[in-house]
Parts: C-alpha cells; sequence; structure tokens
C-alpha cells in the first residue's frame, strides 16, 4: 500500500510541473486530438452511407460536426479567459509542484485525524460499556442488558466530545499554519529568474 501511494505521489508530482510549465501547449493538444478524433468519426460514419440506418448515420455525423464547430467558437470566443484560468493552474501547479512539504502536511493531517477518530470510538464505547447499561430484571443468571444514560456517563462523553473538537480544530490550524508558511516561503523566495520553495 506504500509502494502505491509513493507511486501516485511520484506521478502527482510530475504531472502538477508538467501542468505548471507546459499547461497552454497541454491546452491545446487536448482540443486538437479531440477535435480530430469528432472529425475521425464524422469520416468513418460518411463512408458508410450505403449501409443501413443511413439517415441515422447523416443525423449523427451532423451532430459531431456542430459539438466540434461549437467547441472551436467557444474557444476563439473566450480564448483571453480560457489563457487566463490556464496561466493560474499552471502557476498553482507550479506552487504545489515547489512546496511537497504541503501534500505530506495534508497526508499526515488526514492519517492522524483518522487514527484519532477511531481512537476516540473506542474510548466512547469503553465509557459507555462500562456505565451504560443495566439489567432488565434483577436476578436473572442471563439478564438483558438495556441502556442508559447516567449523569456521570453523560457528563464523560460531553468531556470526550470536547476533547474531540477542540484536537481537530488544534490540527486543522496547526495545517493552515503549515499552508500559509509555505506560501509565504515561496512567494518571498520567488524572483523573475527563479522559482521559489518551501
Amino acid at each position: 500500500m506504500l509502494y502505491s501511494v509513493g507511486i501516485a505521489l511520484v506521478f502527482s508530482f510530475i504531472f502538477m510541473w508538467f501542468v505548471g510549465k507546459c499547461g497552454l501547449p497541454l491546452f491545446y493538444f487536448f482540443i486538437l486530438a479531440t477535435n480530430l478524433g469528432i472529425w475521425i468519426a464524422i469520416v468513418q460514419l460518411l463512408r458508410e452511407m450505403g449501409t443501413v440506418n443511413k439517415q441515422k448515420r447523416i443525423a449523427g455525423a451532423a451532430i459531431l460536426g456542430l459539438v466540434s464547430l461549437f467547441m472551436l467558437l467557444v474557444i476563439g470566443c473566450f480564448a483571453k479567459k480560457i489563457k487566463l484560468a490556464i496561466a493560474i493552474v499552471g502557476a498553482a501547479a507550479e506552487f504545489t509542484a515547489s512546496t511537497q512539504r504541503i501534500v505530506f502536511v495534508l497526508l499526515l493531517f488526514g492519517v492522524v485525524f483518522l487514527v484519532t477518530i477511531l481512537m476516540w470510538l473506542t474510548g466512547l464505547a469503553g465509557i459507555y460499556s462500562s456505565e451504560g447499561f443495566k439489567p432488565l430484571q434483577i436476578g436473572d443468571k442471563n439478564p438483558i442488558l438495556i441502556p442508559y444514560f447516567t449523569a456521570k456517563l453523560v457528563g464523560m462523553m460531553a468531556l470526550m466530545v470536547f476533547c474531540l473538537y477542540w484536537f481537530i480544530f488544534n490540527l486543522i490550524f496547526m495545517v493552515r499554519f503549515v499552508v500559509m508558511n509555505s506560501a509565504a516561503s515561496f512567494y518571498f523566495s520567488s524572483n523573475k529568474t527563479k522559482m521559489g520553495s518551501a
């Protein structure tokens, strides 16, 4: 499992670096490949006009042609906005690829959060099982236990909920601090000739 996670992280960083460096050419490549696939499908439909379902093939080719033209029209009309969006995504990818600390902190946060929840549920079950059941009929050899709540049990469970609330929010703000610290380090170590790091 750890091997798979490591491989996924490596490929994720390679992809983010590639998007940061080649975002616009990558976008044009995918648009060209998509339109090329559409027009190949149109040619294939029109080549088989002599077979059955002639009208359906013509309608399918017309719909595919309209989709391709609409895609190109949208790209032509919103070219500046698309370039701006790609530049923002590229900057975000470069930032993430240059600040690996953020990714590992988020992974560590997920692991700690999961372990904390499991430990908390175990502790809550232990507290409830020690105080929260009583026999339905006293004196039976095999009594049927029913749940009930006492003031002591409610107080301990309320304390458990408060501790979980405090710990999780403390963990969240620690992660935010690390992310802000990494962003500030990246920003102030960057210049026109060199990409920053954190």
